[in-house]
């Protein structure tokens, strides 16, 4: 996922739960002495919270089942095929409790 659609995706659960989105027009440096680079979170929950976010993002990992491919007799399981089961893919990524539509 990249980072836009990931930022998109938070601001629109945190602005549902009352955590202010405001970022930074350029950057500033607050009178308690913290610097905020342009783009940044300015209230400490929101940064902290988008830390919490993009940390649950990145522990996300499926693993998908074998690649398969058209072989001369039908479908095979080939370490570099184009196709992959739906059932099992869906399965794949159920199994790490991410919905799938």
């Amino acid at each position: 996922m990249n980072i836009d659609k990931m930022r998109d995706e938070f601001e629109e659960w945190a602005t549902k739960n009352g955590i202010s989105t405001v970022r930074t027009p350029q950057a500033l440096m607050f009178a308690n002495g913290q610097r905020r680079a342009e783009g940044d979170y300015i209230m400490a929950e929101s940064i902290c919270a988008w830390a919490a976010w993009q940390q649950s993002r990145s522990s996300l990992v499926i693993e998908l089942p074998q690649r398969l491919s058209w072989g001369a007799y039908g479908i095979c399981v080939e370490a570099q095929g184009d196709l992959i089961e739906y059932y099992d893919t869906v399965a794949a990524i159920q199994s790490i409790g991410v919905k799938v539509k």
